[in-house]
């Protein structure tokens, strides 16, 4: 409502019995931001009024009153746009539409995404946009980022494919390996789109974020660790990152894997967009790295990420050449530990005797990928 413009209602954390009503007017480049909590007015009603005379007083003074007079959107924060442009291949005027998602991350500043209507439809792209800024306030109340996207099952399953040598490794060290994007087999990891050179100025206008250069090489330090996210196990991953038929899958959650990475480190779903038309988030670097191009989608892919420049790297694992080793209890971590589907028995001995000699709790199984399925 037009009445509420400027005000978001923060719910209570899990601990916590009151909420509060927070005031956020943009104006000139900044959000000028206040909470009243429930607690300390009185109560719900008595905390929106008093946010309510706050967001008044500051419009009042910056001048921007005449805002309130706007017709009320039935879905705050969310809204439909077009543009129109001329194209390039064939000089016919061509006009795209779009709903958009805004909403104000907890650093004050604001975020949007854009859904298109040609690609989803007119409902298809509205209830993204509702879905998208629902999630969002919802993360931002428990303090996460939305743009990192969780499983929706918190205890979804995770595959790592590796080499023999990499899982000794693994061992020896009772550490993740975090690679750095530039060993990775796709060029454009961490780049920006082409929606983002074309429609850079209209975001900006509307969301305020801050220019970036599109530029490849101006990237943040980010080491990345790669899961594959699904229910079952994918014989196109034995293929790909196992290479041979000497090869071991080892299998954890995503809850797990939340609970024993440090703090700093930030987990999410790979988004698949066509870079193309897809606009990837400017003002957050880390972002950048949670987009993949759509030739990659097969890899169903979650990712855990760490920011080379935070205080606390020195702290939770060790620099070396190619990325970031950060120690973690392999038995807490494991739930199961498989050998290629292919491989000889003398593999499957051999990886169970280099788990005990580790002192790892799980033993290695054959995986059944091409067992008899009538059988």
């Amino acid at each position: 409502m037009t009445e509420h413009r400027y005000i978001y209602r923060k719910k209570p954390a899990a601990d916590q019995k009151s909420g509060a009503s927070v005031v956020q007017v943009p104006w000139q480049g900044k959000i000028h931001s206040k909470t009243f909590s429930d607690k300390k007015c009185g109560g719900e009603k008595e905390a929106l009024s008093a946010a309510i005379a706050h967001r008044n007083n500051l419009m009042n003074t910056f001048g921007i009153t005449s805002r309130l007079q706007k017709p009320d959107s039935p879905h705050p924060g969310v809204s439909r746009t077009e543009s129109e442009r001329v194209s390039k291949s064939n000089g016919k005027l061509r006009t795209d539409a779009h709903w958009q998602a805004y909403w104000t991350n907890a650093a004050g500043k604001e975020e949007a995404r854009r859904f298109s209507i040609k690609k989803l439809g007119e409902e298809g792209a509205k209830q993204a946009a509702l879905e998208t800024r629902s999630r969002a306030i919802q993360a931002i109340a428990l303090g996460e980022d939305p743009f990192f996207e969780a499983p929706q099952n918190i205890n979804a399953t995770l595959w790592r494919y590796m080499d023999l040598t990499r899982f000794v490794s693994l061992l020896e060290d009772s550490a993740l390996f975090f690679s750095a994007p530039e060993n990775f087999e796709d060029p454009y990891e961490g780049s920006l789109s082409q929606a983002n050179k074309t429609s850079r100025n209209f975001v900006h206008s509307r969301t305020g974020q801050i220019v970036q250069s599109s530029d490849a090489t101006d990237r943040i330090k980010v080491v990345v660790s790669c899961w594959y996210a699904a229910q079952h196990e994918s014989a196109a991953m034995w293929n790909l990152y196992a290479k041979s038929t000497d090869a071991i899958a080892i299998c954890t959650t995503y809850k797990k894997l939340r609970q024993l990475l440090p703090p700093v480190t930030r987990l999410g779903l790979i988004k698949y967009v066509n870079y193309k038309k897809a606009w990837i988030p400017e003002d957050r670097p880390l972002h950048r790295f949670m987009h993949k191009r759509l030739s990659f989608q097969h890899e169903h892919e979650l990712r855990a990420l760490i920011d080379l420049g935070a205080p606390e790297v020195p702290l939770i694992g060790q620099e070396v050449e190619l990325g970031l080793k950060v120690p973690i209890d392999l038995n807490r971590l494991l739930n199961k530990i498989y050998v290629a589907p292919k491989s000889a028995e003398w593999f499957l001995e051999l990886v169970e005797r280099i788990c005990i000699r580790y002192g790892l709790k799980q033993r290695p199984v054959r995986s059944s990928l091409y067992d008899d399925p009538v059988e």
